[in-house]
């Protein structure tokens, strides 16, 4: 319990006897991964939630926890969460740290033994960190080169090989301002002239270079198309981009309507395609403009210019957010309130209002990864409880 001294008087700190709001920890940003999510303040202060296999969150111990776990005495300026890993940027140092499973190298510690705590990656000033799956890339502060590590079965870390990397790996000598890691796919764009590239597995289109099918994966980074890109956001089987013009665009597969275009491809009990709708270029998604948009398992969410936000595509555990479990093949407003960052999980989603600052989840909750301290699934955007 806090204690304040006035004069030689002790006055027990109360906080529920604050007005609302004031005891309440505000969030900067939030990530979600395979079963559990993570969350900086903006105090700068690391938190995990959900599934703690092999030590993905970072606290010491394999146990699952059910509301917001601090990582480390560490402050973090980044935090991004993959499949079974997690990696970080420390405040000040601009240091890159990861943590978890590690059997395919995705900690770029030139080891393969799993790390429970955050563990110093490699020297040097980083930029942007992306966990996928399995594989990790990030963009140095120095230089703005890429540098991707880990699993590289489809040639995801962009080297001309699909050989598994333990130590960082230099994707050509070109400078970047993004990059983000899907499954088993990336993609990035450059900084000399905002182009989008994308490597890595194809089986669905998800790379939008016009082809599909699992002998079309590409092991260096390949343009797509010409236009200028701001952002980009690579799931599962599809890949969701703004260009900048604000348009929000998505291709790759589109089994449950997660392209946002309005069509779904669809399978015979045998599952042979019966109609296909997947979009082997990037497809628009309306016409309206958009600030942020976030893919993975088979759904998106993203938010539109007036800080709305909206989801579509796979809702069979209450992912998006609108409460219902029924799939949606264009964007669904959730609610009217203003959000000023989201991102999608595997089967859950999180959120930070701009109301309040705080975090909100939703959907698939068996591992406690809504950090609501249940383990119940949860249709509608649910606040994350406040940490012990």
């Amino acid at each position: 319990m806090k204690q304040i001294f006035l004069s030689v008087a002790v006055v027990l700190f109360c906080a529920s006897c604050l007005p609302d709001g004031e005891n309440m920890i505000k969030w900067a940003t939030i990530s979600t991964g395979e079963h559990y999510s993570c969350g900086i303040t903006t105090e700068k202060e690391l938190y995990c939630w959900g599934d703690n296999y092999l030590g993905k969150l970072g606290d010491g111990t394999e146990s699952d926890r059910n509301i917001p776990t601090k990582t480390s005495k560490y402050k973090w300026e980044k935090i991004t969460t993959g499949g079974y890993h997690s990696c970080g940027i420390k405040e000040g140092d601009n240091a890159l740290f990861c943590w978890g499973w590690n059997s395919y190298g995705q900690l770029g510690i030139g080891l393969t033994s799993e790390k429970l705590i955050p563990t110093k990656t490699a020297d040097g000033l980083w930029l942007k960190i992306e966990a996928g799956l399995h594989h990790t890339c990030g963009i140095k502060k120095s230089d703005d080169r890429l540098y991707c590590w880990g699993a590289n079965w489809y040639g995801q870390l962009a080297d001309g090989t699909e050989e598994n990397k333990a130590e960082l790996t230099e994707v050509g000598q070109d400078t970047w301002i993004e990059v983000n890691a899907g499954y088993n796919h990336t993609c990035g764009i450059k900084k000399l002239d905002n182009k989008l590239y994308c490597w890595g597995n194809n089986d669905f289109g998800q790379l939008g270079d016009g082809t599909a099918g699992e002998t079309t994966n590409k092991t260096i980074p390949a343009m797509i198309g010409d236009e200028t890109w701001s952002q980009v956001s690579a799931g599962k089987n599809h890949t969701c981009g703004i260009r900048k013009d604000n348009r929000l665009y998505c291709w790759g597969g589109n089994g449950t309507g997660q392209l946002g275009d309005g069509t779904k491809t669809t399978y015979d009990e045998h599952g042979h395609v019966v109609e296909d709708n997947d979009r082997h270029l990037p497809t628009a998604v309306g016409n309206e403009t958009w600030l942020l948009v976030t893919a993975w398992e088979n759904y998106t969410c993203g938010i539109k210019s007036d800080n709305k936000l909206y989801c579509w595509g796979y809702n069979g555990y209450g992912q998006l957010g609108d409460g219902t479990t029924e799939n949606r093949k264009i964007p669904t407003k959730i609610g009217d309130d203003l959000w000023l960052d989201a991102m999608v999980g595997m089967w859950h989603s999180c959120g930070i209002k701009a109301t309040d600052k705080k975090v909100y989840c939703w959907g698939y909750n068996r591992y406690g990864q809504l950090g609501d301290g249940t383990t119940v699934n949860k249709s509608i955007p649910t606040p994350v409880a406040d940490p012990l």
